[in-house]
């Protein structure tokens, strides 16, 4: 089997490459923030009306399909409720 090079990729799928970097982008700051150790579970909150923001500016200007953004936007949503009920069983 031959192996896969980088640049037989064609123009259109570079650019859909750049555009899903572009949307992950702003989740990998925000995992990197979720690892420090003196994270806590109440921090998370915050930041989701950020991504949420994020991927409906970006579904206006990226080509991705807008079915793959609102499976994210679904993802945040599901993973806020969770972070909700987490938090009230604390209390």
């Amino acid at each position: 089997m031959e192996q896969t090079k980088w640049d037989s990729l064609l123009f259109n799928e570079w650019t859909r490459l750049a555009d899903l970097a572009k949307v992950l982008e702003p989740f990998k700051k925000q995992t990197k923030i979720m690892q420090q150790d003196s994270f806590v579970l109440s921090n998370v909150i915050p930041c989701i009306p950020e991504l949420v923001l994020h991927l409906q500016d970006t579904s206006r200007s990226t080509g991705l399909p807008r079915a793959c953004l609102d499976q994210l936007l679904i993802a945040i949503r599901s993973f806020t409720l969770l972070c909700i009920t987490v938090d009230q069983k604390q209390d």
